[in-house]
């Protein structure tokens, strides 16, 4: 049986408080991590060819899922707020063009996703693994929130 790294071992033991500042990463990270890990997904298909485009395309996707699901739960449930009366063409664009244009300037314009990619692929393993609970938590968290809205 392997024994766990070290990492794990301080992080079984550290009280909970404490857990955090072990976990130092800030969302944003976790963000360029998360793109990194579907432009690699990407890249490893048999066609790997826009992958930067196939990544940034697939988050927005599901922020626009989320997106739609709160706001039909939001009107669903407290009738008095609607967040967006525009139609139903105003609203697709509203709704889908603040993901789309978000992640264009974040990742497309002037290339910003190379440095992101070229930085984790350098990474060493003990960063991946530390970037890879931090994904694991955000994933969780948003999971948790989806669920909570279906279960409204």
């Amino acid at each position: 049986m392997q024994k766990h790294p070290k990492f794990w071992e301080d992080l079984l033991t550290l009280p909970i408080r404490e857990h955090t500042a072990l976990l130092n990463g800030n969302i944003m990270n976790v963000y360029h991590y998360i793109f990194y890990r579907i432009y690699r997904l990407a890249e490893s298909n048999s066609m790997p060819w826009w992958s930067d485009f196939k990544a940034g395309f697939i988050i927005a996707v599901v922020q626009i899922w989320i997106i739609v699901l709160v706001d039909y739960k939001v009107n669903k449930h407290f009738g008095f707020f609607n967040t967006l009366e525009l139609g139903k063409w105003g609203y697709a664009l509203v709704i889908g063009g603040l993901p789309l244009t978000f992640n264009y300037f974040f990742f497309q314009y002037n290339d910003r996703w190379k440095p992101i990619v070229k930085h984790f692929n350098k990474a060493s393993k003990q960063e991946k693994r530390k970037m890879n609970i931090q994904m694991a938590v955000v994933l969780v968290l948003v999971g948790g929130l989806v669920a909570f809205l279906f279960s409204l």
